[in-house]
Parts: C-alpha cells; structure tokens; sequence
C-alpha cells in the first residue's frame, strides 16, 4: 500500500475534466439517494426509521465501492468523502435529517465516509480493488446483519459494549461476509477453492468478532478496515503464516471461552482477547505468543488469590475481579500494535520484539504490584507526599506491592529473551528496569491526575463516580482520566522512553 503514491496523484497531477463531472454525478446520487430515503418512509405506513438508514447505508456503500473505477485522481474522490464526513457530523449536532435516521444516536454516518478516507489514502491507486472490498463489507453485510437481528422475533440479544448485538445478526454478518470475501479471494487470488474458502472463514469470523464489538457506528469503520487489512495479509502471505494465523484463531478461541467461563474476563474482554491473540499468535508465532500467555495466565489466577480480602477493595477501586476490554486493550493494545507493525517490516526488526516486551512488562508490574499489594494489611505510602494511606488509593506503592512488580517483569523479561537468538543479558535487565519504572510512573499519575473521589454518604475515598448509590464528589484529578487512562499513558511513556534513547 503506497501511501507517497496518493499524495503525489493528489499534488502533482492535474485533474481530468471527467472527474469533475463524476464527482457532481456522485453528489446527485447521494442526495436522491437521500431523499427516496425520506418519501420511503412518507409513503409506506410500515416503513421504519431503521430501514430507512439501512437503505442510505447499502446505496451509498455500494456507490463508494464502484466509484473509485470511475475516477482518474483520488483528489476528489476524497472530496467527497470530506465533505460528506464535515456535513454527517454537522448533521448530527444540530439534530438535522432525524426525521429520516430517527432519534437513535450514532457517530456512523461519519465513521462511514472516513473509513472511505482511510482506504483511498492508503490503497490509491494500485489497490482499488481493496477499497471496494472495504466498502461492501460496509454495505451489505452490516446493513443485513442489523435488519435481521431487529426483524426475526426469536432471537437471542447479547450486549457485549454498550449496543445491542443479536445471534441471527452476527449468523448474517458472518455469512455475507464470508461470501463477498470468498469472491475476491476467487478474483484475485491463485490458491485452489478449499484453500480460498478456508481463507475466507478466518477473515470472516474475525469481521464478525469486530461487529460484535462495535457501538454507536462504529463498525463503519472497524469493519471496512479490518476487511481490508486481513485480506491484504492473506494475499500477501505464504501459506504456511496463513496456517499459523488459522491456528491463532483456534487456540484464540479457546483461551476466550475458558476466560468467560472461569469469570477471568467480561463478554466484551474475552471478545477482545480474541482478537488481539489472534493479532499476536497468528502474526507472531510462538516468540510473541508465550509472553502475552505468561502475562496473562498468571496475572489471571493472581487476580483470584485472596479472594476474601479483595472483596473489601470492591467499592474503592473502579473495576475490580472480572476484566472487560478496555483492561485487556490498555494491557495488550500496544503490544498487539508492535507485532502488526513487525509484520509490515517482515519481522526484520527486532526493535519491535523489544518494545512489545516493555510494555508488557509495565502492564505486569502495575498489575502485580496492586494485586499483591492489596493482599498484606500493612499500609501504603502515596508516592508523591510519602505519607501512609489506605490499601487501595490510587498512587500508593509499597514494598510488597514493588517486590511483586518486580517479580512479575522479570517473568515477563525471561519469557522474551529466551527466544533471542543469543541471551542477551542487558536487554534482560532493562526490560526489567523500565517494567518497574513503567509502573511508578502509573502511581505517579495515579496520585496527581486520575480521578479520585470521596463518597459523600460514608466519606470513603473512591475511584467510582457513583458511591452508595449517590455521586460521588472529586476531590483530585480530572474526572475523565481513571485508571485505565493511566495504565495506557504510563506504557505508552515508557515505550516512548525507549524509543528515544535507541
């Protein structure tokens, strides 16, 4: 994907006269497309809101999947796209349109045209064929899935986020998915039809794993993007990294169940975890999967240890016991980028290898550090005044709590280096160093601009926004920093710690 390529068709070449008229056609279409919209539902009494959007969802997506083989220069082509973006968004501040999309609240309408943003500006113009690809992911199956799943009466709802998913939908999602997939794997690929159809199950299963995780529209863009990127991989891949990533996701899947039925993590967590073991096993083989394995096995039983003593931290801390996705994107996130990033560079740079084990040692540390140090009754200091607090405030470090982060980069150091080619002893130690370092930044950050609260009814101090049942009052920080927010900023800073002085 030549990403200098657009940028010099976009400066450098002048555009052709047809273009504009196309681009004026296009925006005709979609006002007309607009407007059916709007006397479909005048007309017919039985006409929904819902259908209405969906039928603005598949005309346009269909329209933005054959455009590009209608335009010499992707300039206005992204026009187009920003110019639709800046008006939806427009749009949907001011209230404008509800009359057609309802009142239901959604950003999709805007992930929508930037998701065609992204595509062109990464595939434009030697893969036009991924730019089509990605907008009728978008446009047919999404729009099928969502109609199904509110018209079949007998359905079974899950709520993995925050909107409402339903098995028939995700059934829909899965199998338009696999069939616009299996036909450009057809089209473009030389691989024999079972192999082609096994390619396009994978890419169709993740897709409908990433729908599943979608709210409020954003599936208009994680789903194009995710279509694109598995395809480009698989067509760019031998078969042998293909098998791997077949593998990843059954071994992916596995460790997802067992997680949500031992309680270790939410719905939306193992869903995540999925997804990014997926990215690590299939893209990193065995080196990247044991680390994250490690990390995650043995943080998970910790988690579960002292069970009864815990329990006393539950109105303190924000999130406790059972981890959702944010946990497990803050924790894994970076490290699920570095090994796609790797990919790109064809595993080549072990810079990446590197980095990924940071910030899986500042995610264990942290970790660690707070599940054993809750676990002993003796009393923290806050790292910024060093004066005792109680267990649980967020920037309190002890000497247990240290012990145990310390323990648990070392781990995480040893799981990485050993499949070096050679030990490399000082690598060992400054994984273990900036794990450890990675976590005291987390607790000064923790002590200075997370959010903490005091309970106005029982005058504990809190992480919640809500305490006995009434809001709670801040009393340092800013509210939309918590925890989560920290755990990403303190890896992300060690990381970039690294980065700089190499």
């Amino acid at each position: 994907m030549n990403i200098a390529g657009v940028f010099n068709n976009l400066f450098k070449e002048p555009i052709p006269i047809a273009d504009w008229y196309t681009t004026g056609i296009a925006v005709v279409l979609i006002f007309i497309i607009i407007i059916i919209a709007y006397y479909l539902k005048q007309i017919f009494v039985f006409w929904k809101e819902e259908w209405s959007r969906k039928f603005v969802h598949i005309c346009t997506g269909i329209l933005a999947a054959i455009a590009p083989y209608y335009f010499n220069s992707a300039i206005l082509l992204l026009s187009i796209s920003l110019l639709f973006l800046i008006l939806d968004f427009t749009f949907i501040k001011k209230g404008i349109l509800k009359d057609i999309f309802g009142q239901r609240f959604s950003y999709g309408t805007v992930y929508f045209p930037l998701a065609n943003i992204l595509l062109i500006i990464f595939c434009w113009p030697d893969y036009k064929h991924l730019i089509t690809l990605g907008m009728l992911l978008f446009a047919i199956p999404d729009a099928l899935a969502a109609v199904a799943g509110n018209l079949i009466r007998r359905n079974y709802i899950f709520v993995p986020i925050k909107d409402k998913k339903s098995i028939v939908g995700s059934t829909i999602m899965f199998l338009f998915s696999l069939i616009i997939i299996y036909i450009f794997f057809y089209t473009f690929s030389k691989d024999n039809y079972g192999l082609l159809l096994h390619y396009a199950f994978m890419a169709a299963l993740i897709i409908t794993v990433v729908e599943m995780m979608s709210s409020s529209g954003s599936d208009n863009l994680y789903v194009p993007i995710t279509g694109v990127l598995i395809f480009f991989i698989f067509q760019n891949s031998s078969n042998d990294l293909i098998m791997q990533i077949g593998l990843a996701i059954l071994l992916s899947l596995i460790i997802a169940i067992i997680s949500f039925h031992l309680k270790f993590l939410s719905l939306s967590g193992s869903l995540m975890t999925f997804l990014l073991a997926v990215a690590i096993f299939g893209l990193g083989g065995l080196q990247w999967a044991v680390p994250i394995l490690t990390f995650f096995i043995l943080s998970s039983l910790l988690s579960k240890a002292g069970k009864s003593r815990k329990q006393k931290f539950k109105n303190t801390f924000e999130k406790t016991g059972i981890r959702d996705h944010i946990q497990v994107l803050v924790n894994g996130g970076i490290g699920g980028f570095f090994v796609i990033i790797s990919y790109f560079y064809n595993g080549n740079n072990a810079i990446f290898f590197y980095l990924y084990l940071i910030s899986l040692s500042v995610a264990v540390a942290d970790t660690w550090a707070t599940e054993i140090g809750i676990l002993f009754k003796w009393k923290p200091y806050l790292i910024t005044t060093f004066k005792k607090v109680n267990p649980g405030l967020s920037g309190a470090v002890s000497l247990h709590g240290t012990i145990g982060g310390i323990l648990g980069s070392t781990i995480i150091a040893y799981s990485g280096i050993i499949f070096l080619n050679k030990l490399n002893y000082d690598l060992f130690f400054i994984i273990i160093f900036l794990g450890v370092f990675g976590s005291i930044i987390d607790s000064i950050l923790g002590a200075t601009i997370q959010g903490q609260y005091v309970c106005s009814v029982c005058k504990k101090y809190t992480e919640k926004k809500i305490h006995c049942n009434y809001e709670t009052k801040l009393i340092r920080g800013y509210k939309f920093i918590n925890n989560d927010t920290v755990n990403f900023l303190s890896i992300l800073f060690t990381v970039s710690i690294f980065i700089l002085f190499n």
